[in-house]
């Protein structure tokens, strides 16, 4: 009689337990793991949180989980400020790579032999970078919005769905430039006044894809400037030394953007293709 009681109470334990497990999988729970005691649960539209139902006591826990993955801090913020993420392509980060790594290049070669390149100007050149490439996502977005509402590849951009008006966009690029001229200020004459000129090339790159056959040599010029900025600050202007760094790095920018070009082609106009048969014919 015990051992019955003893048996029908462990089989009604059960039954509660599986019912509670089942009560949320019927929610929007997914993704069951079994973690010491508890039942872990992933929580729809919250990428960085997990929900932990003990299976013991039936109550339930919320965790985070701390992650640097640019495409999770993104999908963790605010949905307010998720497309102005999105408009600097913060969860693209290889654009500010792409723009960082010649600097760190100019930097290694204008340093003195048998001394490590300085971290202070490595991290001012590396802020750079992500301030200057978005805000020159934003003016390319800016300049593009038409065409790119026409294109399957980016007609889903802030500007060109219109999740963000012109005024929101010009806001967040004054922001980005003012962050940008801050960093600017902390070097010396000389390179401020060449870092200064390059917001004319920032701006004319846009029409370059629009008005030439030569996108990819205009994104080269462009996106080295850095290589000079870099070796001024530390050699106090330019020399002969950085010539043909900067030369290198331009056509290293002219391959890989047509190799990205060749890509998206599929998902772009005619003139895209125009771009790139006079290129590499």
């Amino acid at each position: 009689m015990a051992s019955c009681t003893v048996s029908s109470l462990y089989e009604h334990s059960t039954k509660r337990k599986t019912a509670r497990i089942n009560t949320f999988n019927q929610h929007d729970f997914s993704t069951i793991c079994t973690q010491k005691d508890h039942r872990r649960f992933s929580i729809p539209n919250h990428p960085l949180s997990t929900r932990c139902l003990n299976p013991i006591t039936g109550n339930t826990q919320f965790h985070r989980e701390f992650s640097l993955s640019p495409q999770k801090i993104l999908e963790a913020s605010p949905p307010s400020i998720q497309p102005y993420l999105r408009l600097i392509r913060f969860d693209k980060p290889i654009g500010s790579l792409l723009l960082f790594w010649p600097c760190s290049w100019s930097i290694a070669m204008a340093t003195l032999p048998g001394h490590l390149p300085s971290l202070s100007i490595l991290f001012l050149f590396g802020a750079g970078a992500f301030m200057m490439r978005g805000a020159g996502c934003i003016i390319n977005d800016m300049w593009d919005r038409d065409f790119d509402q026409k294109v399957e590849r980016t007609k889903l951009r802030p500007l060109a769905s219109g999740e963000l008006n012109f005024f929101q966009g010009l806001s967040l690029l004054g922001a980005m430039l003012s962050g940008s001229l801050a960093i600017l200020l902390m070097l010396n004459n000389y390179t401020i006044l060449l870092g200064a000129s390059s917001m004319i090339l920032v701006i004319l790159y846009p029409l370059a894809k629009r008005y030439t056959n030569w996108p990819q040599l205009m994104l080269g010029v462009t996106l080295n400037w850095g290589v000079l900025m870099a070796w001024s600050q530390i050699c106090g202007s330019l020399g002969a030394g950085v010539i043909p760094l900067y030369f290198a790095t331009v056509l290293y920018t002219m391959f890989y953007d047509t190799i990205y070009s060749h890509q998206v082609a599929s998902s772009s106009t005619a003139s895209v293709g125009r771009h790139l048969i006079t290129y590499m014919s």
